[in-house]
């Protein structure tokens, strides 16, 4: 089967194949919901026909790049979304754990954690980045956020680090501009045991020294937690007590090239 057919394949939302199935769209949620939601709802069920499809069906590339079209296109709209708190796709969004559920695919599966692991990074950078709502206040998204970066630690590939960084400084300008999010991002004040002790500010501190994009990014959002530390005397006590940022203090004489 071609790729083309294999897409119009998975689209159940786009041709519904009884008049049971079309009576459910018109009375359902879709009723009065603007293209951009009835757009989120196509590609989420999309999405989770990819990921629901047998080992043996699809290529593992060919699968990828299909599941991470589809989520792309759901960031496409959340980012340029600004109706509500929160707007109706993002609530679409909440409610269905788009990102936990794919972060939860993705990190049971050997075969797609790498390539997965970068193309979430891209999503959440895309998010953070561009999007014009608060998203990041609310646990389906800040939740498998954190637990993406946890799994990066200690399995960060070279292409991967570009993103990794970008998201982490994207938190900063996050955070500078709602003290808010101090807490869920530097100050494990939340119940996930997991990632309970996952700072952003400690994730940050490897990559200070490097040369290019990362080491710029990384050096910049020092700065922006140095800044919070004066907002709020706790992040302050942590970097001091709990971090190694010692060892590396002295980047804020050097220029952006080392």
């Amino acid at each position: 089967m071609s790729l083309l057919k294999k897409l119009a394949s998975l689209s159940p939302l786009q041709s519904p194949s009884s008049d049971a199935d079309k009576k459910q769209l018109d009375d359902g949620f879709v009723e009065g919901a603007s293209d951009d939601l009835r757009l989120v709802d196509v590609h989420w069920n999309n999405a989770k026909a990819i990921i629901a499809l047998d080992e043996k069906t699809i290529g593992h590339h060919e699968r990828c790049n299909i599941l991470v079209s589809y989520l792309n296109e759901i960031v496409s709209v959340l980012v340029d979304e600004k109706d509500g708190d929160p707007g109706p796709c993002l609530q679409y969004v909440l409610d269905e754990h788009v990102f936990q559920r794919v972060f939860t695919w993705s990190a049971s599966n050997k075969t797609y954690v790498k390539d997965m692991k970068r193309e979430q990074l891209r999503l959440f950078r895309n998010l953070i980045e561009k999007g014009r709502a608060p998203l990041l206040i609310y646990e389906q998204v800040w939740k498998p956020l954190l637990y993406l970066l946890h799994s990066c630690v200690n399995s960060i590939s070279s292409d991967m680090e570009e993103h990794f960084v970008a998201v982490l400084k994207g938190l900063c300008v996050s955070v500078n501009r709602d003290i808010a999010l101090l807490d869920l991002f530097f100050l494990d004040n939340h119940h996930h045991t997991q990632i309970a002790k996952l700072s952003v500010f400690s994730l940050l501190i490897p990559f200070v020294h490097r040369e290019g994009n990362v080491g710029i990014w990384a050096r910049d959002a020092m700065l922006l937690c140095m800044a919070l530390s004066s907002v709020d005397t706790r992040l302050g006590t942590y970097i001091a007590e709990e971090t190694d940022f010692c060892p590396v203090s002295n980047i804020f004489v050097l220029p952006h090239r080392l």
